[in-house]
């Protein structure tokens, strides 16, 4: 999907070519010294969770507008 390919648009290589997410992944564990277990399924539950906010966000705007008209 277009949200979990956002950082495509984002980051790019010196020669001017996108930067794929396991070359990101790759160089943030070399520069801070860490490991990333399972980088695509942490960014697809990071994505995940976005989204469920936003349809929580909106099921309480509903409930304001709801007991507002009460």
């Amino acid at each position: 999907s277009a949200a979990l390919d956002v950082y495509k648009r984002q980051v790019q290589m010196s020669t001017g070519d996108t930067a794929a997410f396991q070359d990101i992944v790759s160089e943030f564990e070399a520069f801070f010294n860490v490991t990333l277990n399972y980088p695509h399924q942490q960014r697809e539950d990071i994505v995940a969770r976005k989204i469920k906010t936003t349809h929580f966000i909106g099921k309480m705007a509903n409930a304001v507008v709801e007991r507002s008209q009460k």
